[in-house]
């Protein structure tokens, strides 16, 4: 939702006044889908909510009073041919009034308030523990792998470095907006493998490297796991001096974390 609400506010900068929005989801959730409609509307009171042609199938959205929340529709899927969507009809008046803020109250329901009170680690706490494990990963694992801190990125669980062009990009809500270092587990930080392809032998504390025609490299590939004698912890596992994907030993056996789609 929260990302929905980052996207809906950047979408409305981009519509001239009496462009229209549709927001579409494929879901039922209200907190997804009228609230997020609600929002809109409270924040930019230059925007209405259409009303859309009813057809056989098509119920109204869930009532936010005072915002007309029910001039959306729900698609049921059975009752319509498709899996089912909420949609929604923004229209930017012309000429209206931009700026602050509707007086109205807050979208959010009783529901919604109930979730964000479970005790869940909070994005900070999230980024925090990422970075934190990215420097004892970074010094123990890959000390000859230099960044710029400046250019770390934590978004939630996940570690980006940002390209050096990437001005603003901090505060857009993309997907990928750098190169994926790794995210944080509950006991250590989980490398990715761009990462793995990025590094070479010379980098890395541990390291294993085998030949074209290496059983042991087929098998890996094959994503088996590979006896390697050695201290247990992350190791970079190379065709020759070029990275392939990380392993982690343990009890002299390299577990296998090639991603499943590329076995």
């Amino acid at each position: 939702a929260r990302r929905q609400r980052h996207l809906l506010a950047r979408a409305t900068e981009l519509v001239r006044p009496g462009g229209t929005l549709v927001y579409s989801t494929c879901t039922f959730e209200v907190e997804e889908d009228e609230e997020q409609v609600a929002t809109v509307l409270r924040e930019h009171p230059d925007w209405e909510l259409a009303e859309i042609a009813r057809r056989p199938g098509f119920d109204p959205g869930v009532p936010l009073p005072p915002w007309p929340t029910e001039r959306a529709v729900r698609l049921w899927p059975h009752r319509v041919s498709g899996d089912g969507q909420f949609v929604a009809r923004l229209l930017r008046r012309d000429g209206g009034a931009a700026g602050g803020p509707h007086p109205g109250p807050s979208p959010l329901r009783g529901g919604s308030a109930e979730r964000r009170r479970r005790p869940w680690p909070t994005d900070f706490q999230a980024e925090r523990l990422v970075l934190d494990q990215w420097k004892t990963f970074q010094a123990q694992t890959a000390p000859g792998f230099q960044l710029d801190s400046g250019r770390l990125l934590a978004r939630g669980p996940y570690l980006f470095h940002l390209p050096a062009s990437a001005e603003g990009v901090s505060t857009v809500p993309l997907a990928r907006p750098g190169t994926l270092l790794g995210m944080s587990r509950p006991a250590h930080f989980r490398p990715s493998h761009g990462l793995a392809c990025l590094l070479d032998p010379g980098l890395v504390s541990s390291s294993v490297s085998w030949p074209e025609g290496d059983e042991r490299l087929r098998a890996f590939l094959r994503g088996e796991t590979v006896e390697s004698p050695g201290a247990d912890g992350w190791v970079l596992v190379c065709y020759e001096r070029w990275g392939v994907s990380w392993g982690r030993r343990t009890g002299g056996v390299i577990k296998n974390f090639l991603p499943h789609h590329l076995r």
